[in-house]
């Protein structure tokens, strides 16, 4: 068996760096510098210990040490300054850390703080924030991109977002993402006015690379599509600004969102073209220059992970040439994890990181098994035989990456194997055809206009394809509530598959051996992942939307509701919240979607799901055709042919459980607030009221004609606490014991109103709110209503 050292070393570091990060540090960092200084001496000194002392001391040595560097790093020292969710008015000082390319959206850049500034009082730290500036003034924001330069000295006044926990079950973890990148916090400004920069200091270098990319990428904005210029920029420039969420959605419904990320396959490229313009050059000026054009691109393409640990395992190749040795990808690939973690511990958490040396990994291990067999098979003709191949090669990547695909993505491409087969090679060709129009825009105009057209050609097909693969019904299967322990379980019966296939001789044996456990993956990874809502209930979950409304109702007959689904103005919750909670929770289509009135914060969301056919059933107030709004509405809901009808007073039966519609919302002639349906969900004995944004006149109007049935256990507040709602009058004849208000995080309304919380006080009903917790579940069992802690 053969052992390999770095491969070892870097598992045990990364080991040590898991340690780190759920124990953090209650020794503190000098107990854990004593100790790797303490073991160090040991080894060196005490020679005549055992052989097996050594190995456990330099295991612990080695843990310790990963221990130890990521503690020096960690970035949860973020609290402890800035414990809130939201802070207005933050005034970070620093310098210019990098630089994004300017995006079609907005400016983004990076600074390292000298001081930060808040609530009156200055902190003196260095840490790395992330600042993004919305491109609503395009000249002011291009006039302000020109003076940031990386070292240059800059002062920012923004809000600051830190999001240290999932408030949507099935969201992407933003500020976790960041942490990975070592960022441990993002501003948001308002305006460019709100930055100020010394226009003297900057870094030479990183401001000349910034100089090169952004020529690069004006490029190819000048000479392709906006859609072709965004994917270049990303295959080449490793910048995805400019990629759209549909589109990425498509790419990761395909199985192709690995070509969105600048990978090992175009590091290698680049390797050969330089190898073979130093050809004629001696073995070691040739390696050399190569690994000097390796690291280039690696700074021109903006250094993500996967670039670097392609740059360093091939560097370790190129080297080993110079000297004449052989070298073994895993060593080489452990190398490369270790350099990256020292300096960057927080990368191992990564997705980025995590998928890049997972595949690698799973390539070289499993491919020249499959290899071997597509060989003895001896296939004909040899063009054949390559498609295989190459299938094998997405096979064996697939393989490694699937757990942490699901893990983060919640989405398992069937298609994939066959739709990558398609598109590797068309990828290659547009990393060819961009380095091509890069070389020939120095050249006379007619052509990288010509280039230009052609990668514009080729990328219509690219996206065509990836469209059509994920188009079909069986593209893809989201897999809801996949989680760490069914990680483990997947790449340790792996693992242990491996071990035991070298025990069997027989070819059936192991055929069978491989069947067993992919059915035991199968079982035991669905029986350990985790079902969201609780079976043969009543689960309601009020959707953190920020300032709108969202509320998912899980009957215990398993159907479902939803009533809103928030914004689409300043962010469209349909795409960016809802959808990926449904896909989360693995609900395809909501039997009953509710529209309670016709302010964007409510109705806007639902546009997503009325485009993509989620709901089976339709229920929306009354249409005035004088409104553009509501006349828009009811044209896109006939465009796609969505059964809808108005709301009004009836009785839907649900399984046991019973939704009444408690008003007629009248058509036209007061404010949309007061035309808000509002809706009564009864299950057993438990009761809870959705009250849309109805005002003051239409609580009278509900105590008027429901004046026995409105006691409820749970009230979702109106209005979102506003004071126009919750009277005293009303909240007499609900009662509730939960009240529940959705509101954005420091709201620009200063929703909930003090006398509302008041009111809500007076009534000793207890108050949970989606700006201060996020999204909240409740659960009946018919009896009585619990609030379960799902973060």
């Amino acid at each position: 068996m053969k052992i390999y050292p770095s491969l070892i070393v870097s598992c045990l570091f990364a080991m040590g760096i898991i340690i780190a990060e759920i124990v953090g540090r209650p020794l503190g960092q000098t107990y854990y510098f004593v100790l790797i200084i303490f073991l160090v001496s040991f080894l060196i000194f005490i020679k005549s210990i055992p052989y097996v002392y050594k190995f456990f001391i330099i295991l612990l040595l080695t843990i310790s040490t990963g221990f130890f560097v990521h503690s020096a790093n960690n970035l949860n020292h973020l609290k402890t300054f800035a414990p809130d969710i939201y802070l207005d008015e933050v005034s970070i000082s620093g310098k210019v850390e990098k630089v994004d390319l300017l995006g079609s959206r907005y400016l983004r850049f990076q600074i390292i703080s000298d001081s930060v500034l808040f609530r009156g009082k200055t902190i003196k730290v260095n840490y790395l924030f992330q600042v993004s500036l919305n491109k609503e003034d395009t000249i002011s924001v291009d006039s302000v991109y020109a003076q940031i330069l990386p070292g240059r000295k800059i002062s920012v006044i923004g809000n600051m977002y830190n999001k240290s926990k999932v408030r949507v079950p099935g969201e992407f973890n933003y500020s976790e993402y960041l942490r990975g990148k070592g960022i441990c916090g993002s501003i948001n400004l308002k305006d460019p006015k709100n930055i100020s920069v010394d226009k003297h200091g900057e870094n030479y270098f990183a401001s000349r690379l910034l100089w090169i990319r952004q020529g690069i990428a004006d490029i190819f904005s000048e000479y392709t599509t906006v859609q072709s210029a965004g994917l270049l920029k990303s295959l080449l420039l490793g910048d995805r600004n400019d990629i759209s969420a549909e589109t990425r959605s498509e790419f990761v419904k395909a199985g192709v969102i690995h070509i969105l990320a600048i990978s090992g396959l175009h590091v290698g490229f680049i390797a050969v073209l330089f190898s073979f313009l130093f050809g004629r050059f001696c073995i070691i000026t040739r390696s050399t220059l190569t690994i000097l054009g390796l690291f280039l691109f690696l700074f021109i393409s903006g250094m993500s992970v996967s670039v670097l640990r392609a740059v360093i395992m091939g560097t370790v190749f190129f080297i080993a040439k110079i000297f004449d040795k052989e070298t073994s990808i895993f060593n080489s690939l452990g190398i490369a994890a270790l350099i990256i973690l020292i300096f960057s511990p927080n990368s191992l958490f990564d997705i980025s990181f995590q998928l890049s040396f997972a595949a690698v990994f799973s390539i070289a291990y499993i491919y020249p098994k499959l290899e071997k067999i597509i060989n003895n098979l001896k296939i004909k003709p040899e063009a054949l035989k390559s498609i295989f191949k190459l299938f094998s090669v997405t096979l064996a990547a697939q393989i490694g990456t699937i757990p942490l695909v699901l893990l983060y993505f919640g989405k398992l491409s069937i298609i994939s194997l066959i739709t990558n087969i398609l598109v590797i090679p068309i990828a290659g060709i547009i990393v060819g055809m961009g380095i091509l129009l890069i070389a020939v825009s120095f050249l006379v105009s007619f052509l990288p206009v010509i280039t230009g057209e052609a990668i514009n050609g080729v990328i219509i097909l690219l996206f065509n394809i990836i469209a059509r693969s994920s188009s079909y019904s069986f593209s893809y299967i989201n897999v809801a509530g996949y989680n760490m322990i069914s990680l483990l379980i997947y790449y340790g019966s792996f693992a242990l598959l491996f071990f035991l296939l070298k025990k069997f001789s027989s070819a059936l044996a192991k055929v069978v051996l491989i069947i067993f456990t992919s059915i035991s993956i199968s079982v035991f990874s669905g029986i350990v992942q985790t079902e969201f809502f609780e079976k043969g209930k009543l689960n309601i979950l009020f959707v953190d939307v920020g300032q709108g409304d969202a509320t998912l109702i899980r009957f215990p007959n398993g159907k479902s509701a939803i009533v809103d689904a928030g914004d689409i103005k300043f962010r469209d919750s349909g795409v960016k919240t809802i959808a990926p909670l449904l896909a989360y929770l693995g609900i395809d289509i909501i039997d009953y979607g509710f529209i309670t009135h016709y302010d964007s914060d409510h109705f806007g969301g639902m546009l997503n799901l009325i485009y993509h056919n989620k709901i089976k059933n339709l229920i929306i107030p009354p249409i005035d055709t004088c409104i553009e709004v509501e006349k828009k509405l009811t044209q896109f809901i006939n465009r796609h042919s969505v059964k809808f009808s108005e709301f009004k007073k009836t009785i839907i039966n649900v399984g046991e459980s019973k939704m009444f519609l408690l008003n007629n919302p009248p058509k036209s002639g007061i404010s949309a607030n007061m035309r808000s349906g509002v809706i009564l969900i009864q299950h057993g004995k438990t009761k809870v009221l959705l009250t849309g944004d109805i005002e003051y006149p239409g609580e009278l109007e509900l105590i008027h004609n429901y004046a026995e049935q409105l006691d409820s256990d749970v009230l979702k507040v109106a209005h979102h606490g506003s004071k126009t709602s919750t009277s005293e009058e009303f909240i007499s004849k609900v009662t509730p014991k939960i009240s529940i208000i959705s509101a954005g995080v420091n709201n620009r309304f200063g929703h909930p109103h003090i006398n509302t919380l008041y009111t809500l006080k007076k009534f000793k009903s207890d108050v949970y709110r989606t700006d201060k917790e996020g999204s909240i579940l409740l659960v009946s069992d018919g009896v009585q209503f619990k609030k379960f802690e799902w973060q």
